[in-house]
């Protein structure tokens, strides 16, 4: 959802920049701000769009037109906003601990950085190897007339050398630079479709090599399709059949969300707080798949809902 924001987003800069009617740029800050404020990453974007902005007009004249400064306001209001209540508002919510993601291990530029991004991440799984010379073609085919959506390649390379750890560590990351490498490829598709006459083979050579594209991208992913734990998907179920949609749940998997998301309920990923200290932050049940010694002990203190071999339920609402 966020990335959608945010290509929604910089397709309306780049028509305001092309025909410089006010309503594109007002609708530019509307998406970008949802973009932010699902995930605030989006931000890095916002650096190449700035500098566009400010070739085009000169920084006398953005500083001159209050269109900018409500722009700017739009953007960035509803995130400070909504940070400032997660922080600071009636019901502490708080943000997840997150320095560790810049560089929190030192990997920034290393070679296992270059080889964990644009090796494995970049040219095995999202273009499984054989979209990489198309992604190389597009990159050196970029002029005049493509270069505002360039601005995404440059937000790209921003984002990853900045969330160099979370990058390293995990493949999701890299969900925001998914518009760029597609933009990318299709700069490298249109380049050899005028360049080549012969369509006939062209058409062939893309099947052939879209087809291998996507096998060896598949063979590396399918594996994270998987559910390692199945009891998670069973207990989730439970909690299903067994609470109500408002009822929020603590459902601890090491503060992983997928369990509690198998539960399809507001709740907390981990024990982060003394038991009776959730409850009051309004924790209804708990729920886990491990019988481990929080289970065990909460057991003691919380009426059972539901015990399986596979999971136990508690209501934290109702003491022994």
């Amino acid at each position: 959802m966020g990335v959608s924001f945010l290509t929604i987003s910089i397709a309306f800069i780049i028509y305001y920049l092309e025909s410089e009617k006010r309503r594109y740029i007002y609708l530019f800050s509307i998406f970008f701000s949802l973009a932010m404020l699902v995930k605030p990453f989006a931000i890095f974007f916002a650096i190449p769009i700035f500098y566009f902005i400010l070739k085009k007009y000169g920084l006398a004249r953005l500083l001159s037109k209050p269109v900018y400064a409500s722009v700017l306001f739009i953007c960035l209001a509803p995130f400070i906003a909504w940070r400032g209540y997660m922080n600071y508002g009636e019901r502490f919510v708080g943000t997840p601990h997150s320095s560790w993601m810049f560089n929190g291990d030192g990997i920034r530029f290393r070679p296992a950085f270059w080889y964990w991004i644009f090796g494995e991440r970049v040219g095995n799984l999202i273009l499984g190897v054989w979209g990489v010379p198309m992604l190389l073609m597009g990159s050196l085919t970029i002029n005049k007339k493509t270069r505002s959506l360039a601005i995404f390649l440059l937000g790209s390379l921003l984002y990853l050398f900045t969330i160099a750890t979370a990058n390293v560590r995990h493949d999701y990351y890299q969900i925001y630079i998914v518009p760029s490498i597609s933009i990318l490829f299709a700069f490298g598709i249109s380049w050899l479709w005028e360049n080549i006459s012969d369509k006939r083979v062209l058409i062939a050579s893309f099947l052939i090599s879209f087809s291998s594209m996507f096998v060896v991208g598949w063979y590396n992913i399918r594996d994270f399709y998987k559910v390692n734990r199945p009891q998670m998907v069973t207990a989730g179920l439970a909690v299903q059949r067994l609470t109500g949609p408002e009822d929020k749940v603590i459902a601890p998997y090491n503060g992983d969300t997928a369990f509690l998301y198998h539960t399809d309920r507001f709740g907390w990923p981990i024990v982060e707080l003394p038991i009776n200290e959730l409850v009051d932050l309004g924790a209804d049940y708990y729920v886990s798949f491990d019988f481990n010694e929080d289970a065990a002990r909460y057991s003691q203190i919380y009426e059972t809902v539901e015990k399986t071999s596979e999971y136990i339920i508690l209501n934290l609402n109702k003491k022994i």
